[in-house]
């Protein structure tokens, strides 16, 4: 990630205060990391393979 992308870090840790909700980003393939400064990355991949909701609670929960 550029230095671009990681400056919305602190933008989605506030919306996800506000908003009462935990940040997840989705992105099209991942590198070494599963998480960014304790949010979790998620494939497009991976998503499409979750075959419900609580599997995609899973992944996200198991990225914290």
């Amino acid at each position: 990630m550029t230095g671009v992308q990681t400056c919305a870090l602190p933008i989605l840790a506030n919306l996800s205060r506000i908003l009462e909700k935990h940040p997840v980003i989705f992105m099209d393939r991942l590198g070494e990391r599963v998480n960014l400064e304790g949010t979790p990355l998620i494939t497009c991949g991976e998503l499409n393979k979750a075959r419900d909701r609580k599997k995609v609670m899973e992944l996200i929960e198991e990225r914290y």
